[in-house]
């Protein structure tokens, strides 16, 4: 599986696995993108595991809906990237992902 980068230049999906996110929360069905230095998170997959996802133009915060808690924030890029601060720098590939 594939995914294009803004100028159309392919990357390879290596992989899926789950990120931690904040102590015990976590992101499920994050894609590792051979190239990126960051995972790749769904807002619609964050929304469909009870998540509320803001984005602003300086930045974006992802709630948890049935607590209203702030689960983590994140910054926008110059290049129009919204990356989460305060999450664990890695994540986990699930050993049966199929390409």
């Amino acid at each position: 599986m594939k995914v294009s980068y803004g100028n159309d230049t392919p990357a390879i999906i290596k992989g899926k696995g789950s990120v931690l996110l904040k102590e015990k929360v976590k992101a499920w069905n994050v894609m590792y993108v051979d190239g990126l230095e960051h995972n790749l998170l769904s807002v619609s997959q964050m929304c469909d595991q009870g998540n509320e996802v803001v984005l602003r133009s300086n930045g974006c915060v992802v709630r948890e809906l049935d607590i209203g808690e702030t689960i983590i924030k994140g910054i926008r890029t110059p290049n129009n990237l919204y990356i989460l601060k305060g999450g664990q720098p890695q994540c986990y590939l699930s050993k049966n992902y199929e390409h």
